[in-house]
């Protein structure tokens, strides 16, 4: 119950199998405080240890996206190229 916290799946649908199965409240209650508290500390944990770097990942994205895009046309180009080439010599 507990690593299903982190799960996305499993988040959703672990609560309500265990509702439809009979659990006692008091039985599930501690398993779902638990899990809720180490999933927070989880993510805010890592939150925390990359905020630093969340300035320059706009730049490295921009870098990346921009280069997708030249290969992107790039490949475009040399496409219709050829399919024009062929076109011509038939």
């Amino acid at each position: 119950m507990v690593l299903g916290r982190f799960t996305g799946f499993l988040r959703a649908t672990l609560p309500f199998v265990a509702g439809s199965s009979g659990v006692a409240l008091r039985r599930l209650l501690p398993f779902s405080a638990v899990s809720a508290l180490a999933w927070t500390a989880t993510f805010a944990v890592i939150g925390y240890a990359f905020s630093g770097s969340v300035g320059s990942a706009g730049d490295t994205a921009t870098r990346v996206l921009l280069v997708g895009v030249l290969l992107a046309a790039s490949a475009f180009f040399i496409h219709s190229r050829g399919a024009s080439s062929k076109r011509g010599s038939s």
